[in-house]
């Protein structure tokens, strides 16, 4: 989440968090979710009860903000090219862990790997051990899993001695210095890719439009304020939330309500999808995947066969805004 964004005046974020449920709504719908589901999405930690994983605004149910589509869109892959950024990231933070890595950037032909595996990658601590298995294969298995990767990666830290925690903290400790040192730099490594942020603005301007993904939420703000999007924190759905985006969508369509318009969710990652697809509260979900980012031909391949999922392709931009809008109207439930 963005720090120093304050709500619900110059209270602190503990204070805020304790906020009644019901003062994001006309309704005290939230007063009936399970704390326990509560505790496992609040980043203020287990025993916090106040934070909604998404608060509809009253002015939503006065205004008939229902009516229109909500926009969800994973980050990286879909709104931004953050491949190599990733890269040097984790090779700044495996330069703390292995002094064999002196150089202050990491070889061209390992980010070039990096880039490659990148596909492979399920969220952002596991990028410092991606690198080390480009650094260590200069010759990648032609047939690689998303199953493959992880778990080498997995068996990696394991035997390094290192926790999820441990990478999560130092990967995200390191790019703060990177950003805090280099800030035009760290932003020079990322691209957004063709037409998208258009393809926000315009949507916005139709519906709800929230970014739901795996990265650091500070980082996402970052991003979209340097491309001119201001982002509210409740658009911004990211690591911190501890939910799979499964549970995270669930929550969005119970908050809508059965007569809303429906969600729309824009990913690249096929097996996200199939995740989504699995559960039947999310049947009414529309399902769209990019035909740019960090899919592999595999993936798409298998996604052709599916009729339930519809395609962006990075060719046909002009008929993104009335794709989405189409199936995000009430007429496309």
């Amino acid at each position: 989440m963005s720090q120093g964004r304050e709500r619900n005046g110059g209270s602190s974020p503990k204070e805020r968090c304790k906020a009644p449920l019901f003062r994001y709504s006309l309704f005290p719908i939230h007063l009936f979710i399970i704390p326990k589901f509560q505790e496992s999405i609040c980043e203020y930690g287990p025993g916090c009860y106040g934070r909604a994983v998404f608060p509809p605004r009253a002015n939503h149910f006065l205004m008939g903000g229902f009516m229109s589509g909500l926009f969800v869109f994973d980050f990286d892959g879909v709104v931004c090219d953050s491949a190599r950024e990733t890269g040097i990231s984790a090779w700044k933070a495996g330069r703390k862990l292995w002094k064999e890595w002196a150089e202050e950037h990491p070889p061209a032909a390992a980010l070039q790997r990096f880039c490659q595996l990148r596909p492979f990658l399920e969220t952002g601590y596991q990028a410092v051990g991606m690198m080390r298995m480009a650094m260590d294969h200069p010759a990648l298995p032609r047939e690689l899993t998303v199953d493959d990767v992880v778990e080498w990666i997995e068996s990696f830290y394991a035997e390094q001695g290192m926790t999820r925690e441990d990478m999560v903290t130092l990967f995200g400790q390191t790019r703060d210095e990177w950003i805090t040192a280099d800030p035009a730099g760290w932003l020079g490594e990322h691209r957004f890719f063709p037409g998208v942020v258009d393809l926000l603005t315009r949507l916005r301007a139709r519906g709800d439009v929230v970014i739901l993904s795996t990265k650091q939420e500070r980082f996402i703000h970052q991003l979209l304020a340097g491309a001119g999007l201001d982002f509210s924190s409740e658009s911004v759905f990211g690591l911190e939330r501890q939910a799979p985006k499964k549970v995270t969508l669930a929550q969005f369509v119970k908050d809508r309500g059965d007569d809303a318009a429906p969600v729309c969710f824009v990913e690249d990652r096929l097996e996200t999808l199939e995740d989504v697809m699995g559960v039947p509260d999310l049947a009414g979900v529309k399902l769209f995947l990019v035909d740019w980012g960090y899919s592999t031909d595999e993936q798409r391949r298998r996604a052709a066969d599916t009729d339930r999922i519809h395609w962006l392709r990075a060719a046909e931009s002009a008929d993104w805004v009335s794709d989405l809008t189409a199936a995000g109207s009430l007429e496309g439930r």
